[in-house]
C-alpha cells in the first residue's frame, strides 16, 4: 500500500491523523461528543487496526493488497481530514502554499497515469527501486498487456492458426477483431505452440523476443517466437508416430499405437481440419484396473493439436495397463452426431489371424507392436508363476543400458500374469506392448520357482513373415523374393551383403478405392500412398540374408509397386504385385 499509493495521497492521510489527533489533544475528554472528532477516531481505527492485525498474525496476503481493499475507505476520510487541516492553517500564504503543493502532487500523479495507460494498475511512487519491479513485484496480475501480447503474434504470423501459450484470459480476446480471434489458439499447456507468453525474463533467454511490455523502463512481458523448436518437436512426434502401428484411419485421420500414446495424425487437414472434440474411450483388458469399466478422453483439436504445413497431429497418452479396445469419435461443437467413429478391439483383431508361435497351451499372436496371449480353457493354475519375456532388437544399441551393462543381448520385460492378464470367457488373455524400436526375435514363456522353466516359445519377427500359411510369393526383384502374408509384405534375400542393402526402397500403394488415398497424395495428384524406407529402418541381416518385414496401410489395394534405387544410378530393380479388385 505505501509503494503504490501517489505520496500526496499518503501525505494527506498522515496530515488527517494528525489532524485528528489534534481535535482529541484539545480536548480529550470531550473526544467522543464531538461528531468530527468521534468520525476521524473511527476512520483511523478501521485503518490502523486492521494493519496491526495482519502483522501480528502474519496472515498470507497475495498479489499485493487486494485482499485489504476495504482499507481504502477509511483512508481517503483521513485524506480529507488532512485538506481540512489545510483549510485551517492560519496564515493565508502557507494555506495556499500548502494547497498548491497538493495540487500539484495529484497533476504529477494524472500525468502518470496518462503515461502508464492502459497500465494504470502498474503505479508505483517514488518509494520503490522501479530498477528492479518485475524481479521483486508482480506484474499486471489482471493480464492487461496480455491483449497486445496477442496481437503482436498474430502480427507476427499474419495467416493461419496462431497457437500460443500463456496464461491468456478469456477477456484479453474480446478486444481482438473477430477474424483474428477465431486464428487464435490458446492454452497455457499447449504442446506445441508457435509463440509463448511469459511473465520472468529468465524464461525468455535462448529464444528470439518478437515483443516486449516496459513500464518505468524495466520490461516484464515477453512474447518469445518458439516456432523453429515447435516444428522440429512436431517432426520428431510425427516420425515417431509414423515408426509406429496404424491401428486405424477414419475421417481421414490415420491413428498409430504406440506403448505410451495413441497419435492422430490428418495430412493436408489445414485450419479446419484442426476443428472440432476429439473423445476417446479406453476398454481396459481388466475392469479393475481403471476403477470403472470404461475410460474416456476428451480433446479440443483446435486448443491442444499441432498444426504445421497443413498437417493436423494429436496425442493421447494411454495407461500402463493393458487394453482390450480403443473407440474414438470426432464431433463439431453443438453437434450430437459424431462426424466419424473407429473403434479397434485389439483381442478380437489378434484372434482373426493364425498365431505366430505357440507354448503351454497359449497361442500368440504378433499384431503390430502388440502380443497377445491366448489359452481358450484356462485355470488359476495357468496363471502361476512368473513370465518371461526377452525382446531381441535387430540393432544391438537400441538395447537399454542396463541390459548392456549385465552384458545381455535382450530386453527383459519380464511381468506376472495379475499386471498383464485376465480371464475373459475362461480363457487366459495376456496383451503386452513391445518396444518401438526394430525386433529381431523374441523369446517367451513361463517358469515357476520351485520348477523352473514350464514352456518357452520364439517369434522370430522376420521368419514369421515367411512362414505364415498362406505363405506363396507374390513377387521377385533384385534377388529379393517377396511374400504378402494378411497385412505386410516380407522381402528376403539370402547370400546379402551391406551392398544390397544400399540406398532406397520404394513402395507405392494403390488403393481399390481413391477416396481411401491420404489427402496428401491426392493434392500432389498421385494415384498412390508412397511408404518409401531405409533397409536400416525396416530390415535386419540374419544368417546371411537380408529380410525386411512392412506392415501395408488397411484399406483395401488392388495393387503395390515396390523396388529398390540408388541416387547416382537410378532404379535398380522393380516389381509389381497385383492384390485384387
Amino acid at each position: 500500500m505505501l509503494i503504490t499509493t501517489p505520496p500526496v495521497a499518503l501525505a494527506l492521510a498522515a496530515l488527517g491523523i494528525g489532524y485528528v489527533a489534534r481535535l482529541c489533544a484539545a480536548d480529550w475528554r470531550g473526544a467522543l461528543a464531538n461528531s468530527t472528532a468521534r468520525f476521524g477516531l473511527l476512520a483511523a481505527a478501521c485503518l490502523i487496526l486492521p494493519i496491526a492485525a495482519v502483522i501480528a498474525l502474519n496472515s498470507n496476503l497475495y498479489n499485493g493488497w487486494r485482499h485489504v481493499y476495504f482499507l481504502y475507505a477509511p483512508f481517503c476520510v483521513l485524506a480529507a481530514f488532512g485538506l481540512r487541516g489545510l483549510s485551517a492553517l492560519p496564515k493565508p500564504r502557507l494555506r495556499a502554499a500548502a494547497f498548491a503543493l497538493a495540487a500539484l502532487g495529484i497533476a504529477v500523479v494524472a500525468v502518470q497515469m496518462v503515461s502508464l495507460h492502459p497500465l494504470q494498475n502498474l503505479y508505483f511512487n517514488a518509494l520503490v527501486d522501479k530498477s528492479a519491479l518485475a524481479a521483486r513485484w508482480d506484474m499486471d496480475y489482471w493480464r492487461i498487456s496480455h491483449t497486445d501480447a496477442l496481437g503482436a503474434a498474430l502480427k507476427t504470423q499474419p495467416a493461419g492458426r496462431v497457437a500460443v501459450s500463456g496464461s491468456v484470459l478469456r477477456s484479453n480476446t474480446l478486444l481482438i477483431p473477430e477474424t483474428d480471434r477465431r486464428r487464435l489458439s490458446i492454452n497455457i499447456n499447449h504442446k506445441f505452440p508457435s509463440f509463448r507468453i511469459v511473465r520472468r525474463d529468465d524464461r525468455a533467454s535462448g529464444y528470439p523476443v518478437i515483443w516486449t511490455r516496459e513500464v518505468y523502463g524495466a520490461a516484464f512481458l515477453w512474447v518469445l517466437d518458439i516456432r523453429a523448436e515447435t516444428e522440429s518437436a512436431f517432426r520428431a512426434a510425427y516420425a515417431a508416430a509414423k515408426a509406429s502401428a496404424r491401428i486405424a484411419r477414419a475421417g481421414g485421420f490415420d491413428i498409430y499405437r504406440s506403448d505410451e500414446s495413441l497419435t492422430y495424425i490428418k495430412e493436408s487437414g489445414g485450419d479446419e481440419g484442426a476443428r472440432g472434440r476429439l473423445e476417446l474411450t479406453i476398454t481396459p483388458l481388466r475392469p479393475g484396473d481403471s476403477g470403472a469399466v470404461r475410460e474416456s478422453q476428451s480433446f479440443d483439436l483446435w486448443s491442444e493439436a499441432a498444426l504445421f504445413d497443413g498437417t493436423v497431429l494429436i496425442a493421447a497418452a494411454l495407461p500402463s495397463h493393458p487394453i482390450r479396445a480403443i473407440e474414438t469419435s470426432l464431433r463439431l461443437d453443438g453437434e450430437d452426431e459424431a462426424l466419424w467413429s473407429a473403434d479397434v478391439d485389439f483381442y478380437e483383431d489378434a484372434l482373426s489371424k493364425p498365431p505366430a508361435a505357440s507354448g503351454g497351451g497359449f497361442d500368440i499372436w504378433l499384431n503390430g507392436r502388440t502380443l497377445t496371449y491366448v489359452k481358450r480353457q484356462c485355470s488359476e493354475d495357468d496363471t502361476l508363476g512368473r513370465f518371461f519375456l526377452s525382446v531381441f532388437p535387430a540393432d544391438t544399441t537400441d538395447l537399454p543400458q542396463d541390459a548392456r551393462d549385465a552384458g545381455r543381448e535382450h530386453e527383459a520385460l519380464n511381468f506376472d500374469f495379475d499386471r498383464y492378464g485376465a480371464i475373459v470367457d475362461g480363457g487366459c488373455v495376456i496383451i503386452r506392448d513391445l518396444p518401438d524400436y526394430a525386433i529381431s526375435r523374441v523369446e517367451t514363456g513361463q517358469w515357476l520357482p520351485d520348477e523352473g522353466e514350464l514352456w518357452r516359445a520364439t517369434v522370430d519377427f522376420y521368419a514369421a513373415g515367411l512362414t505364415e500359411p498362406p505363405s506363396e510369393l507374390a513377387a521377385s526383384g533384385g534377388g529379393f523374393r517377396i511374400w504378402l502374408n494378411g497385412g505386410a509384405l516380407t522381402y528376403l534375400k539370402e547370400n546379402c551383403d551391406e551392398e544390397d542393402a544400399r540406398g532406397r526402397f520404394f513402395l507405392s500403394i494403390f488403393p481399390a478405392d481413391p477416396a481411401d488415398l491420404p489427402q496428401d497424395a491426392r493434392d500432389a495428384g498421385r494415384e498412390h500412398e508412397s511408404l518409401n524406407f531405409d533397409f536400416a529402418r525396416y530390415g535386419a541381416m540374419t544368417g546371411g540374408k537380408c529380410v525386411i518385414i512392412r506392415n501395408l496401410p488397411d484399406y483395401a489395394i488392388s495393387r503395390i509397386e515396390t523396388g529398390q534405387w540408388l541416387p547416382g544410378e537410378g532404379e535398380l530393380w522393380k516389381a509389381e504385385i497385383a492384390v485384387g479388385d
